[in-house]
């Protein structure tokens, strides 16, 4: 092989890789859906009123929220709205978490075309692999009451507000401001 053609070769296998680098650096990068209202795709806390004191509440996350987060996200919203309502407990019920299968194909394909000698001589270096991963995205939704006075402690799905907030308030991301 001739110096030329190594240098060929090695350039092109070279940019390649940087650009299979960047490209799983940039996937990497996604972060966790953060606590916030849903966005345009979904992803964030959503209720629907249901009745005077019943509410749907449902948090979306991306593939880079863990099912934990997501669940706590959801106790979190609905600790904030029992309290935004003036209550002081809740109770869950009909919880109900929905796990969406994603899979992804990438490839890579390297040469295809020919390095050739100045003599017209010329060899193709064809390589193509490919790679299926699933990803997951979880979205947990929930019915709750709220109500005043006392949590009951023989109900096991009765929630203290305060407390929750207290117990969750240091794991809970909010999205970056910017400014």
């Amino acid at each position: 092989m001739s110096h030329t053609r190594k240098s060929s070769v090695h350039k092109r296998l070279k940019a390649t890789g940087l650009f299979l680098i960047a490209g799983l650096a940039l996937a990497a990068c996604t972060s966790a859906t953060p606590y916030q209202p849903a966005n345009k795709r979904g992803e964030g806390f959503s209720e629907f009123q249901l009745e005077a004191n019943k509410y749907r509440i449902v948090f979306s996350g991306n593939t880079s929220t863990p099912i934990t987060t997501v669940e706590n996200y959801l106790l979190y919203r609905s600790a904030e709205l029992t309290l935004e309502k003036g209550h002081n407990y809740f109770i869950v019920s009909d919880e109900n978490v929905n796990t969406m299968r994603l899979f992804r194909t990438s490839g890579t394909s390297f040469g295809g075309g020919r390095f050739g000698f100045h003599r017209g001589f010329g060899t193709g270096i064809a390589s193509t692999t490919a790679t299926t991963r699933e990803r997951q995205e979880f979205t947990v939704s929930a019915i709750i009451t709220t109500h005043k006075g006392a949590k009951p402690d023989s109900v096991a799905e009765a929630f203290d507000a305060q407390q929750v907030i207290a117990g969750l308030g240091p794991t809970i991301v909010r999205p970056e401001t910017k400014g």
